[in-house]
């Protein structure tokens, strides 16, 4: 279990988070979600022990996070940010193989498990085949899911996802909330797309300027009084036909209307 408590964060004089937190249980998946601006990547980060509070505690299975060595952190935690990319000139297979650095000493040399992850994890993300492909040649949406293998061969029990479907086509979005549901971790995933959160999350968390402005489950938080106070849009929220789930659609509110900081017009996707 993650558990991130009343975190406080500056940089350059301005206040980030703002006494936010978020938990996640075992076989949960837990959806971030708020305007541009609203503190969701830097509350990742501060989770996953990339970024020291200046305030709260952040503990894994009850241990401060923040006290343990990266590595041993690194064994039961992996992060996968947004467009961070250094392994210019790497292949796939050896981007991914990273992930088993926590695992083993600097010198040592790849095992038959450590292939087998890989291999389980190229496939599993719909990129058997691509093996030695250099990195640089991938697309944006390749490089996204060759992060997301890279995460699985750590073999964590926390996962922390920041905007997972980001570069995506509709179908490989699909196929990979599919996949984060199905690996039974403790899963926290900041998402633009509130169809998506409505549809994969079993809880959301709602940011807005730093603070966590409501909590529950994606029927209780996504109406539309709230959509329309964060996102500064008119919503409709219905049911989807096939699973229950909320299904919203948006529109702008009319020209003349304020704007929160970060906010723009909503497309379908929630932004």
């Amino acid at each position: 279990m993650l558990v991130a408590t009343a975190i406080e964060w500056s940089t350059g004089g301005a206040l980030i988070l703002d006494g936010a937190g978020v938990r996640a249980d075992p076989g949960r998946v837990v959806g971030l979600i708020g305007p541009n601006g609203s503190g969701k990547t830097s509350l990742l980060r501060c989770a996953a022990a990339l970024t020291a509070p200046d305030e709260g505690e952040v503990t894994l299975d009850g241990a401060d996070l923040h006290a343990m060595r990266r590595r041993a952190v690194a064994r039961r935690l992996a992060f996968v940010e947004q467009d961070a990319d250094t392994e210019v000139e790497l292949e796939l297979r050896e981007v991914v193989l990273l992930g088993r650095t926590p695992h083993r000493g600097a010198l040592e040399p790849d095992t038959a498990e450590d292939l087998a992850l890989v291999a389980d994890a190229l496939e599993r993300t719909g990129l058997t085949g691509r093996e030695r492909q250099p990195w640089h040649t991938l697309s944006g949406g390749e490089r996204q899911r060759a992060r997301i293998a890279r995460a699985l061969v750590q073999r964590p029990e926390v996962l922390l996802l920041d905007e997972p479907t980001n570069h995506l086509d509709i179908a490989h979005q699909l196929e990979l909330l599919e996949l984060v549901r199905s690996l039974d971790l403790a899963t926290v995933a900041a998402l633009h797309d509130l169809n998506l959160a409505a549809a994969f999350c079993d809880e959301i968390v709602v940011l807005a300027e730093g603070r966590v402005v409501a909590t529950g489950t994606p029927s209780s938080v996504l109406t539309p009084e709230l959509i329309g106070s964060v996102y500064d849009v008119q919503a409709t929220v219905g049911e989807h036909p096939l699973t229950g789930t909320p299904t919203i659609t948006f529109t702008p509110r009319a020209r003349g209307r304020g704007r929160r900081r970060g906010d723009r017009a909503a497309s379908a996707g929630g932004q």
